[in-house]
């Protein structure tokens, strides 16, 4: 909800408000779209999914709904999440990405549904009705040429209605898994879809970034720490192959979402603008030839070994060259929040994104304070969610 009060104020999720009636499914696609635009959200890396944008906006307007309470909503937070990650390791979503599909997009039915149906209560049967209806709506190729934050919250949505329909009593009988897979061309077995997930194997960036290349720039910080003051002369970067093309630029980036995947930009970015890392919306970068200087000194290659560990790990290598003479290198398998960050952790990322967004610290403090008592068996009001991040109007629930 943090990366919703950032997001919606997007330009890519600011559009969202004329579309549809202002009712759930408007809001669950606002919300979905706004959250995955930030880069700041979570990742589970071995499908390549990023299940929070889908699952917690589902969860929240769901629970509303039907008057669940908070362990309800707890739960159906954590049967989306699950279902979402195992049906995207599955069909090994990591791999698949480079051939042009989104694992998250593919997902977002099945990961809206089960989230859904846990929080309606359904039973066993219910669930898994709600299961085959969504991934009856599954897609496995997005044109790129539509706007794709759009595009996920309507995949979100076609969940929230399996959900409804398998509720009602409909159905897209026992084979429709089947069905799917063979169309898509995956091997896909459906008990997939009830594997236990450990949730505590998610990434959580402390900086909006690709995960692609969070390590490589993680490696750097580290490495300017031990020697902050020494000019650089050359940094060579190396990460596994799968990725070298989203991350390898060195030019100056030509969109928002540029900046957040050429590492040499925002190496240039903490050497010379280390707040504007956080910066989500990319606002308040300088206009500085130092930023273009220090990105040039940058190259970015493929490494043998790191991409044979792909994707199990998603690593990065760098080495620094001083102008004085001499170098420092490092590589890092497991970046910090290559697993699931604490709740200090969290306080002290969203504090870093408030301030650099433009957020009030206290709003940011509201809306944790909700967060902290999200369990329990009071039922959820979405009005409090929405009240305590000073969202726009949320419609009567």
């Amino acid at each position: 909800m943090v990366a919703a009060l950032i997001g919606l104020r997007l330009p890519e999720s600011v559009p969202l408000a004329a579309i549809g009636d202002g009712g759930e499914h408007a809001l669950v696609r606002r919300l979905v779209a706004a959250i995955r635009a930030t880069e700041i959200d979570d990742i589970h890396i071995s499908g390549c999914v990023t299940a929070g944008a889908v699952v917690v906006p589902t969860a929240l307007v769901t629970a509303a709904r039907v008057q669940a309470d908070g362990d309800a909503l707890l739960a159906g937070i954590a049967a989306g999440y699950r279902t979402a990650i195992a049906f995207a390791g599955a069909f090994g979503g990591a791999s698949i990405l480079y051939r042009g599909i989104w694992p998250t997009y593919l997902a977002a039915p099945v990961a809206a549904a089960a989230t859904a149906a846990s929080i309606r209560g359904l039973d066993a049967a219910g669930r898994a009705r709600a299961l085959r209806l969504a991934i009856a709506r599954t897609n496995s190729v997005l044109d790129r040429s539509a706007p794709r934050w759009l595009a996920l919250g309507c995949a979100a949505v076609d969940g929230l209605v399996a959900a409804d329909a398998a509720a009602a009593g409909l159905d897209a009988g026992d084979t429709a898994v089947q069905r799917w897979a063979e169309q898509a061309g995956v091997s896909l077995d459906a008990t997939v879809l009830e594997r236990a997930v450990a949730l505590d194997t998610i990434d959580c960036k402390t900086f909006p970034t690709s995960r692609q290349g969070y390590a490589a720039i993680e490696t750097f910080r580290s490495l300017r720490r031990v020697h902050p003051d020494r000019p650089v002369a050359r940094i060579a970067v190396a990460v596994p192959m799968q990725y070298l093309a989203m991350v390898g630029s060195t030019g100056r980036p030509r969109s928002r979402i540029e900046s957040m995947t050429a590492v040499a930009w925002q190496m240039a970015l903490a050497e010379h603008a280390p707040d504007a890392l956080y910066d989500v919306a990319r606002h308040n970068i300088p206009q500085d030839p130092a930023l273009d200087g220090f990105a040039a000194r940058v190259t970015v290659a493929a490494d043998a070994r790191l991409t044979e560990l792909y994707p199990e790990f998603w690593a990065g290598k760098v080495r620094i060259e001083y102008a004085d003479g001499g170098s420092i290198e490092a590589e890092d398998l497991s970046p910090a929040g290559s697993k699931a960050l604490g709740w200090p952790e969290l306080i002290a990322k969203a504090g870093r994104l408030a301030s650099a967004n433009g957020i009030a610290a206290e709003r940011i403090a509201r809306l944790l304070a909700q967060a902290r008592v999200a369990g329990g068996s009071q039922p959820v009001a979405l009005r409090d969610w929405i009240e305590a991040a000073d969202l726009e109007a949320a419609p009567p629930l």
